[in-house]
């Protein structure tokens, strides 16, 4: 013969759970997306330095000029979604190119930046004679 006993049970904390997991479940959600806007934030990043490196590429090739430059910014613009924040900077020399590429910072959440700058500098081609070397 079986003899099942029933528990009481004799605590006063029965709303006690309910309330705790309202106070859980908001700050577990704001940490998530956190998480997310920071890995926006870290893909823009990553599209800024791509596309800046690109553009300073595109020009760097002997007999390119500006232009070149933002041809690629537009295409890589294009290529990863991303909206520019504003014109992108060209600056050519004698010896170098540099790029400066500023883009939107897509937001979830309303912290951090804004806008994402990065810039990149690529050293120009150039001819050498067999005797300058």
């Amino acid at each position: 013969m079986s003899v099942t006993r029933r528990i009481r049970s004799t605590s006063t904390d029965r709303g006690e759970v309910s309330a705790e997991v309202l106070l859980v479940v908001p700050c577990l959600m704001f940490i998530a997306l956190c998480a997310v806007q920071l890995s926006i934030y870290g893909a823009a990043v990553a599209s800024a330095t791509h596309i800046a490196t690109d553009a300073a590429t595109a020009a760097s090739s002997r007999g390119a000029s500006a232009a070149d430059a933002m041809i690629a910014v537009n295409d890589g613009l294009a290529s990863v979604g991303a909206t520019a924040a504003g014109p992108s900077v060209i600056d050519i020399d004698e010896s170098r190119v540099t790029v400066r590429v500023a883009i939107v910072v897509r937001k979830i959440l309303p912290v951090g930046p804004d806008v994402v700058t990065r810039s990149a500098t690529v050293m120009r081609e150039r001819l050498v004679s067999y005797l300058e070397r």
